[in-house]
């Protein structure tokens, strides 16, 4: 006797009929194989087929599954009894249910009747509070059960002939065997791009990698991004473009920007070519460049308010500018220098956090000592 086994992986789709080649389901849903009997267990992680030269119910569960306690009034009054007993929701209790819901779903299987058979209808525990070695209900087949040693991850039981052995365990050699399939994938890579790119724009090398974590081979993933892109639904420079222009929004530099740029998979030309869109860096040297910037007649002392329909600052020196009042805004009224020098201090190590270069952070400096 033997049991197949493989952990299934993200996004695939199982079917007992394509992994196992001769294995089909009969009239009333129950597995069959010529030449032997066979029990599938299916878990959300998981899928396993048992094969035996006798008759045999086999199911499996994940050590991990979550179980409220409000699931153990489906059992048998013994049962809930023996659990009774454990600290309800413990790692001990939710072991002890699965030992219990795996013996009891194999003995159901074993029957041809599955859950119509009735949870509650038998119990796997007998009087003295151990489990049965021997599992029976009125009208249907005694069954002898065995709690299987699984692999890790997973809790297991079997179910044969009541006469199948004085120790069924010692008598039936059992062996799990781990198989490798390689399920088809539940949709495309072109239909997962698609989804991505519903919730979110992204750079071509970003949903590359994506498409890789879901286990897309490089040839769909390739014809998906040709697709998404003679489209029109993908573009790098698009993306470049959108991402600098709300980087600039929220305050950041080139240096910033042009690292985030790289990170996504946006190549150099093309960053180069959207960062030179807005014109050049400030040179180190220009003490006072942008003579009229919004952003610091908004806040000095000596200035007019600026007119409500005025435009926001657009150049790379107002932009460092408006970060630096924000950060420290009363520098453009004090008077103590060693103060000043001070905030010029925490207005450097914010500029240089938001991606700003030297000579723009040095011009910035220049303006505020001016």
């Amino acid at each position: 006797m033997k049991i197949l086994y493989l952990k299934k992986k993200k996004g695939r789709i199982y079917r007992s009929e394509d992994i196992i080649p001769g294995l089909r389901h009969g009239e009333s849903g129950a597995p069959e194989m010529d030449g032997c009997f066979v029990s599938v267990s299916d878990t959300p992680l998981h899928w396993a087929v048992c094969v035996s030269e006798v008759r045999a119910g086999f199911d499996m569960e994940e050590s991990s599954r979550v179980i409220s306690p409000k699931a153990a009034r489906a059992l048998h009054p013994l049962e809930q009894s023996y659990l009774a007993a454990i600290e309800a929701v413990s790692s001990e209790w939710r072991a002890e249910f699965l030992a219990i819901w795996t013996a009891k779903e194999s003995y159901m299987k074993f029957c041809g009747e599955g859950l119509r058979l009735g949870a509650s209808s038998f119990s796997v525990i007998a009087e003295d509070m151990s489990f049965s070695r021997v599992v029976e209900k009125k009208d249907y087949p005694a069954a002898r059960l065995i709690r299987l040693d699984a692999p890790a991850g997973i809790t297991a039981s079997l179910c044969v002939p009541a006469d199948a052995g004085p120790d069924a365990a010692g008598a039936i050699e059992i062996k799990w065997e781990h198989i490798e399939y390689d399920a088809p994938f539940r949709v495309s890579a072109l239909e997962k791009a698609a989804g991505y790119l519903d919730t979110k724009a992204y750079a071509s090398g970003e949903l590359r990698e994506k498409l890789k974590k879901d286990g897309y081979p490089d040839e769909d993933i390739n014809e998906a991004l040709r697709a998404l892109e003679e489209r029109g639904y993908l573009s790098d420079e698009d993306f470049a473009r959108s991402y600098a222009e709300r980087s600039r929004e929220r305050g950041r530099g080139r240096l910033r920007i042009r690292r985030e740029l790289a990170q996504k998979g946006i190549g150099r030309d093309l960053i180069e070519l959207v960062l030179s869109e807005e014109g050049g860096p400030v040179r180190a040297g220009s003490a006072n460049p942008a003579p009229e910037s919004a952003a610091f007649a908004a806040y000095s002392p000596d200035s007019a308010a600026p007119e409500e329909d005025e435009p926001a600052a657009e150049t790379e020196f107002d932009r460092a500018l408006a970060a630096a009042l924000k950060t420290a805004p009363g520098i453009a009224s004090e008077t103590d220098r060693a103060v000043r020098e001070k905030l010029l201090a925490k207005i450097g190590r914010k500029l240089s956090s938001l991606g700003y270069e030297t000579s723009v952070i040095y011009a910035v400096f220049d303006r505020l000592r001016g």
